[in-house]
């Protein structure tokens, strides 16, 4: 139906920016290490229980080079960092999977819903 935005127009992107050391110069902390561990995969373990994998595209990302991306846009610098179309989640914390549903079904309806992007 024309008119009507399909998943093919408008995907959902997540990107996730996680703390990494830099091999042989510095080690990060297992916790640290963990929180962006929990993260990555309540985001993938999330998309596939509302079965929207085909409409989503998932971008993992190191902090350290890219740090300058979400502390511009969002004004988030503490990693592990979560935007969902480019729109912040959370940071420094892993959200539970009940925010984490709420903040990618909105985004579901509005990339399906006319009128909206």
């Amino acid at each position: 139906m024309k008119g009507i935005a399909t998943c093919q127009d408008c995907p959902i992107n997540i990107t996730i920016y996680r703390f990494t050391g830099i091999q042989g110069f510095f080690s990060v902390p297992k916790k640290w290490c963990e929180e962006c561990d929990l993260l990555v995969s309540l985001v993938k373990n999330t998309v596939r229980d509302l079965g929207i994998e085909d409409k989503t595209k998932l971008t993992i990302r190191p902090w350290l080079p890219w740090f300058w991306q979400p502390l511009l846009i969002n004004f988030a610098w503490h990693a592990p960092i979560l935007t969902i179309n480019g729109k912040l989640i959370s940071q420094g914390i892993v959200p539970d999977k009940l925010a984490l549903t709420k903040a990618l079904s909105e985004n579901v309806v509005q990339t399906t819903e006319f009128g909206k992007v």
